[in-house]
Formats: structure tokens, C-alpha cells, sequence
């Protein structure tokens, strides 16, 4: 847990009046100084206010006071710092000591430190206390640790160790002491703690009223559905859990250089800061872009966790396998790891919703990797051609002038609709979450007609970005008329209709990689009453019988042509479609007569393969 997030806002306390007064020591000099030595001329430290420590039981033979913490041979071992209590996980398998101290402003901060940070070698807990704005004296960190592990706090808090619901309660905890639900659940006081560094939570704030977002932000993006859209997406990602679904995302894609980030920023602002990554200035966005290594987008994943993940800009991602990327990413679990004694960590998991954007698509980024794009995959992430589609209606403005509003907007009011809508959802009876889900689920099953198994995940994704939107619109956070909304869905739905609704099963998709090898390659293939040259069979990728309508391949050409996809369910599939030449029909290799002399095993796909409509 090397990383805190919570900051007692409520309780801060500044050294005010006192600093200027204090001169600070380096070395074994500040350590024998005492608080009297320390105070300003006059006398005692000031106790006019209440201190942050107020009623705090240490442990025997310390003092604290505004100066800091001494021992018994009153030496200085560091600045205000103590401990408030013990928390634990939900199930109280895990511990850590809640630390409080004042920075170097004056400002109270929090970190629950695992209490097994404790037993570590050398001084990764002082130096990290340190880094955090705790004054600690050199020579004294060993002094320290014996200090905080010496309270006997009565106190017990709850720590969360990612943002999202606690797995156990109706609970929801973001950044920052906001906690949904839990005066429902008698906790008293909930810790948003991570075991690893989580890029992205500092992000994840307030700034303007839920008024200013919605006429600044929301009400622009009327008229345009894929802005709307990506709005509704926003809201999506607390209803995973509760609705039982996986993770899953869509990407926009297109050539034209504006408005597919504009449509990441606007559901950047349900949540945090939407400023447009590529800002420079803005350190702070929501959104991150795909250059990350894989162990980089599983720490975004866990940070995202019944949330949003948003990501710029596909093309710059740095993976050679960027299917494999999306089942990791979206997958929901991370990868196995030892710790320092060689134990195996607890696995990160994570539920999260996925925009991104980028010039190319998902399928086309796979592809480009030499292999085929599995079902699976573009299910996960579902490509949506947006084109020109972004800005339908641009109020009247210049496009430019309008996406640039639009952009500004997003940078200064936000996060105070995520505030109003996880505010009221907490409220909510899930069973009629889940029945309002299904129905509408229904509805756009109805409107589409026959699916195939895969394409049904898909509609489910749809039916969860309509279901997150019309709940929005019911707690008063999207102030749009219900036509509208749902017109905005079923228009991005038929958008991916049109473009990508093709059979996504990994058979059919085996299929298609054969039919396009088969197309591409056809000049590698010889007619077995040919002579070939030399310099033709080195190129030689089988045979053709135009006699019977067949083309030969070796067992090393027909995983060539598979492109990853298993050479099983390619076998299957083409008996079952009658395309599959067997002379046993218990194997899936048959024997022919080759040029020169002799028989050898192929797969022998008819040439009907490529006269399919289907």
C-alpha cells in the first residue's frame, strides 16, 4: 500500500504565526534540540488551538507537540506525526496503522501503511513519510518506526485498496474522503489506500457546480450523438458490478483529426479533469493515451475500477500484440507477481468501461500485428466508425470555434455529475436496476432482430450505455429529453450495425482469415500437373486440383492461413459448411498424388470456399 489518497480535509491544521520562527537543524544538532529550544522567544509552544493530536493516546515516554515528536532523552525524531487507528480490508485478512502528520504547510495528511511495512529492511517507511512532507530527522528513522509501531490505537477504520464498490457492501469510494452509501452501512470512517501506485486518482475531482457542467457541457453536446453517447458511456461503469458484466469498451475511430477526442473529454468531465491530454499544461486529465506498457494500462485498469478509462490516440500504443493487449486490458485481472519474500501477491482486478479513439481501428491494429482479429476481441472493444459524425450540430458556430468551447468547458467544470448521479444510485433497489436493464436489453434485441450469440454481447454493451443514461437523466444529471437520448443510442448501435455486425464468432472469423489467405496467396499455389521451378517452390504454399476443385495445404500453411486462430476449429467449421475434402472421415488431413511422384497429407478445401455469400 505505498500509496495514500485520502487527505482529511476536515481536519487540517496549519502551523500558522510559527513557522517563520523556527530554525531547522541538520544532523545530530536538530535531534537534541527540544520543543522549549525550538518554541519562538517568549515560551511555550502556542496552545491556544486545539491540536490535530487532541486526545490521542501516545505511547509511553514520547511528547508531541507543534514542534514534533521526542523521546525520552528529549531528541527530536520528526514532526508532528501519530496514529489515529487500525484499519483493516473487509475481511479483516489484511492491516495497516493509519498515520497522521502535518507537511511541511501545516496541512494534516493520512496513509494507512500496511503494517507488514513495518518488518521491512531498511527505511522505506521514513523515507516514503518523508516524500509525503513529514520533517524527519537523519540518524532517527529507526526511532520513528519503534514510535508508530508503539501506539495501541482502540479505533478501527475500513480501507478500500482501489476506487469503486467494496466488494461486500453497497459502498462506493472515490478519492478524497467521498464515500457513497456508507451511512447505510455503519462504518464510520472508510480509507482509500492502494498497495501500488494507481496513475490517474488525482484527477478524479471537483471543480464547479453540477448547474455549470450541465449548461456549459451536457447541453452542447444535444444534437450530437456520438457526443451524447460517449456522455451516457460515462455513467456506465458502476453498473458492472451490479448488473453482473464484464468489461468492455468502444472505440471511435476515424481519418478527420477533430472531435474524436472532444468526445473522450466530455466524459472525461463526469468524473474529473477533461482537459485534453495533449494540453501540456494539463498534468491532470482524466484522460491517458494507449503509449503505455502493458503492466502501465493494468495499473490505469485497477486506478479505473467501476469507472471510466479513457484512452487517446491508439496508434501510439507500443505493444506487438495489441490483441493480446485488449484481453489483458479488459480481461479484469492482472498479472501474477512474488513480492520481496517470494510469495505470490494478491492479483489486481478491476471492472472497468473503455472509450478510446484513434485514426485506426481496433480490428486494423490487430491485423497489423500479421494476425487475424478474433471474436472475442472485437467484442470487447467494439469498433465504431465515427468519421465526420462528431459534431453534427455545432449550434449555429464555426466548428472550430465550437469544439474549442467545448474543450475549455470541459477543463473547468467537472466531476460534480459523477457527485449527483453515484449520490442517488447508492439509493437505488439493484433487482430494479437489473429488471430496467434487461428490458431495455429487450427492446434493442427486438429492434435488431436475429443475433448470434456474440452479436447479443455486443447489444448488451448498448443496452448498459442506454441503461447508465436514462438513470442519469432520472436523477436530474442529464437534463435531455428521453427521445433524444435513446435516438443517440440506437444511432451509434446502427452505426456499428452496418460496419461490423458480420458474424464475430472465432469460426466465422477463421473463415474469413482462410478466404483471404486463400485470395492473396493464389499465385503461391501450383496446379499438380505442373512443373514448378525452382525459384517457384520456394514460394510454394501448396497445390491446386482444378480436376476435383480442391486446394492443397500442408499442415504448416494451413496455421500460416489461420493467422492464430485454432486449425481444429477451422477444421470443424469447414465440414460443417461442406467446404472440407476428407477421404476418412475420421481425419481432417487427406492423402493426394504430387508432381514428381509419391502422396503426401493436405488439408483440402474446396475452391466453393470462395464463391460464399455468407
Amino acid at each position: 500500500m505505498n500509496t495514500q489518497h485520502h487527505v482529511a480535509a476536515n481536519n487540517t491544521a496549519r502551523l500558522e504565526g510559527r513557522s517563520d520562527n523556527i530554525i531547522f537543524l541538520k544532523g545530530h544538532e536538530a535531534g537534541m534540540l527540544s520543543a522549549q529550544q525550538m518554541a519562538p522567544e517568549g515560551g511555550n509552544p502556542d496552545s491556544s488551538k486545539r491540536a490535530a493530536w487532541a486526545g490521542v493516546k501516545l505511547p509511553e515516554g514520547y511528547s508531541l507537540d507543534e514542534v514534533g515528536v521526542l523521546d525520552t532523552e528529549g531528541k527530536l525524531i520528526a514532526g508532528p506525526v501519530w496514529v489515529t487507528a487500525l484499519a483493516s480490508n473487509e475481511e479483516k485478512t489484511r492491516w495497516s496503522v493509519v498515520v497522521c502528520w502535518l507537511d511541511h504547510d501545516g496541512e494534516q495528511q493520512e496513509w494507512a501503511i500496511p503494517s507488514e511495512r513495518f518488518h521491512d529492511s531498511g527505511r522505506g517507511v521514513a523515507k516514503e513519510l518523508a516524500t509525503k512532507g513529514l520533517r524527519v530527522t537523519p540518524g532517527q528513522e529507526g526511532k520513528l518506526l519503534q514510535y508508530l509501531t508503539a501506539f495501541t490505537p482502540l479505533d478501527r477504520s475500513l480501507f478500500a485498496s482501489k476506487v469503486g464498490w467494496l466488494e461486500a457492501k453497497a459502498i462506493y469510494v472515490l478519492p478524497n474522503d467521498r464515500v457513497y452509501g456508507a451511512e447505510t452501512a455503519g462504518y464510520q470512517k472508510i480509507i482509500l489506500a492502494s498497495e501500488q501506485h494507481q496513475p490517474g486518482l488525482d484527477s478524479i475531482r471537483i471543480q464547479g457546480s453540477l448547474k455549470e457542467w450541465q449548461i456549459h457541457v451536457a447541453e452542447p453536446c444535444r444534437g450530437n450523438p456520438v457526443l451524447m453517447f460517449s456522455l451516457c458511456a460515462a455513467f456506465a461503469g458502476p453498473l458492472l458490478k451490479i448488473l453482473n458484466l464484464e468489461s468492455g469498451g468502444f472505440h471511435f475511430h476515424g481519418l478527420t483529426s477533430r472531435g474524436k477526442t472532444t468526445a473522450l473529454q466530455v466524459a472525461a468531465s463526469v468524473w474529473g479533469c477533461g482537459a485534453d491530454p495533449a494540453g501540456g499544461a494539463h498534468t491532470n486529465s482524466f484522460i491517458t493515451r494507449w503509449n503505455a506498457t502493458s503492466n502501465g494500462l493494468e495499473g490505469m485498469a485497477s486506478a479505473h475500477n467501476d469507472n471510466l478509462l479513457l484512452l487517446d490516440e491508439i496508434g501510439t500504443s507500443k505493444v506487438d500484440d495489441f490483441g493480446r493487449q485488449i484481453y489483458d486490458l479488459l480481461g479484469g485481472k492482472g498479472k501474477s507477481a512474488m513480492d520481496a519474500n517470494r510469495n505470490l501477491r494478491e492479483t489486481s482486478t478491476w471492472r472497468t468501461v473503455v472509450l478510446s479513439t484513434g485514426e485506426l481501428s481496433a480490428r486494423a491494429m490487430i491485423e497489423g500485428g500479421r494476425k487475424a482479429a478474433k471474436g472475442g476481441q472485437l467484442i470487447r472493444l467494439i469498433d465504431l466508425p465515427v468519421g465526420d459524425r462528431v459534431i453534427a450540430d455545432n449550434k449555429g458556430q464555426d466548428t472550430g470555434r465550437f469544439v474549442d468551447q467545448l474543450k475549455t468547458a470541459c477543463s473547468r467544470y467537472y466531476g460534480c455529475a459523477i457527485e449527483a448521479y453515484l449520490t442517488k444510485l447508492v439509493r437505488l433497489d439493484r433487482k430494479k436496476i437489473e429488471e430496467f436493464f434487461k428490458e431495455l436489453e429487450s427492446k434493442l434485441c427486438n429492434k435488431v432482430g436475429s443475433l448470434t450469440p456474440e452479436q447479443c454481447r455486443v447489444i448488451k454493451r448498448f443496452a448498459l450505455v442506454l441503461t447508465a443514461g436514462l438513470l442519469a437523466r432520472e436523477f436530474g444529471v442529464l437534463r435531455v429529453e428521453l427521445r433524444e437520448l435513446w435516438l443517440s443510442i440506437v444511432e451509434m448501435l446502427n452505426v456499428w450495425l452496418k460496419e461490423n455486425a458480420p458474424d464475430l464468432s472465432d469460426s466465422a472469423r477463421c473463415i474469413e482469415a482462410l478466404q483471404n489467405f486463400l485470395v492473396t496467396h493464389r499465385r503461391r499455389f501450383e496446379t499438380l500437373s505442373a512443373t514448378a521451378s525452382d525459384k517457384t517452390k520456394s514460394k510454394l504454399v501448396g497445390y491446386t486440383d482444378h480436376g476435383r476443385g480442391l486446394y492443397l495445404l500442408t499442415k504448416g500453411t494451413m496455421e500460416e492461413a489461420c493467422r492464430g486462430f485454432d486449425v481444429k476449429t477451422a477444421c470443424s467449421e469447414l465440414k460443417k459448411r461442406g467446404w472440407l475434402f476428407q477421404n476418412d472421415k475420421d481425419r481432417s488431413m487427406s492423402k493426394h498424388s504430387i508432381p514428381g511422384g509419391g502422396r503426401a497429407s493436405f488439408y483440402a478445401i474446396k475452391m466453393d470456399i470462395l464463391n460464399a455469400t455468407d
